[in-house]
C-alpha cells in the first residue's frame, strides 16, 4: 500500500544544500570546487551532499 508520505532522500542538491546552511548556491559550488565540503558527482555531472555533511556544517557554525 503507497502512503502519501515522501521520505526525505539521504542527498542533497547544492540549491538544497545552500539553503539549508543559509548560503549563496555559488558559495556552495565554490566550497565543493575547494573540496570544503564532501560531495559527489551523478552520471550526468550533477552535484549531491550527503545530508550528514550539511548537518556536520550546521552543527560547527
Amino acid at each position: 500500500m503507497a502512503t502519501d508520505k515522501q521520505t526525505p532522500r539521504d542527498d542533497l542538491t547544492p540549491q538544497e544544500a545552500a539553503q539549508a546552511l543559509g548560503i549563496d548556491r555559488s558559495t556552495m559550488a565554490r566550497w565543493l570546487a575547494q573540496k570544503k565540503v564532501a560531495g559527489w558527482r551523478t552520471v550526468g555531472g550533477h552535484w549531491r551532499i550527503p545530508r550528514t555533511e550539511v548537518t556536520r556544517l550546521l552543527t560547527t557554525k
